[in-house]
């Protein structure tokens, strides 16, 4: 898959993942700017400004959105590595602020689902925090 696509992506599920609870915890914004300090795929985006429209969207459309680019996932040919670092940035943001809300919750259960990832190989990848603190999460 394309760079600049693949951002995309990752810039719009990472903040359905900040979002998912309805809150827009500073913590997690904090935890975004890190991210984009340190990970090769943010280095030439304007994350403020992709965030302001990201924000917008969400202020007119609120879960809808979040649906709408979980259910888009399956239009792009993501490898395996690319669905880990999904993940990784989803998990690193919502684990931010130090709480694990059942929307949370709720949202990572439905991006690992579209991923397409099997639970035996996120059970291997997040062993301490996956374990007991996913609900009604199906084996794929």
């Amino acid at each position: 898959m394309e760079k600049e696509l693949f951002t995309k992506l990752l810039l719009e599920l990472a903040f359905c993942s900040i979002v998912c609870d309805n809150i827009i915890d500073e913590k997690e914004l904090k935890k975004l700017k890190e991210i984009e300090k340190n990970d090769d795929y943010f280095k030439n985006v304007d994350l403020s400004n992709q965030f302001n429209k990201l924000k917008k969207d969400f202020e007119v459309f609120g879960i809808s959105m979040i649906n709408n680019h979980l259910n888009k996932i399956h239009s792009f040919s993501l490898d395996l590595t690319q669905k880990f670092i999904i993940i990784e940035v989803c998990l690193a943001l919502i684990r931010a602020d130090g709480k694990l809300e059942n929307d949370e919750i709720d949202f990572m259960n439905k991006l690992i689902i579209q991923l397409q990832i099997p639970k035996s190989m996120i059970d291997l990848r997040f062993p301490n925090w996956w374990q007991n603190k996913i609900l009604n999460f199906k084996e794929m």
